[in-house]
């Protein structure tokens, strides 16, 4: 859900726009887990001091597509940095000894 502040610039043209460019370039594909996704995302997150300067707000290289569930974590993990919490964002599995093993990403292969 968008910001307060943002909702009128999400609903512009220029962000219509751009968005559907960057989906494209991206091929559709998310960004962080390789699966398929159609939000894009700020890289630099936009506020009220940045959200007119275009180079943040409108620039291809600020964006990524992303999932609903990557898209989700990464908000997540902004908002409780914000408030001093920390977060995991991967999985954590076990061995049978019982040792963590952070998991690892799958591969993009075309």
């Amino acid at each position: 859900m968008a910001k307060e502040f943002a909702k009128q610039f999400y609903n512009s043209k220029a962000w219509r726009e751009v968005r559907e460019l960057r989906i494209g370039m991206d091929r559709g594909i998310c960004q962080i887990c390789g699966k398929p996704g159609n939000e894009v995302d700020h890289i630099i997150e936009l506020t009220p001091d940045n959200i007119y300067d275009e180079m943040i707000a409108l620039n291809l290289d600020n964006l990524r597509t992303l999932c609903h569930r990557c898209h989700t974590r990464k908000t997540m993990q902004g908002q409780r940095s914000k408030e001093g919490e920390s977060i995991a964002l991967d999985r954590i599995f076990f061995t049978e000894d019982g040792m963590p093993v952070k998991a690892m990403p799958p591969l993009n292969r075309e």
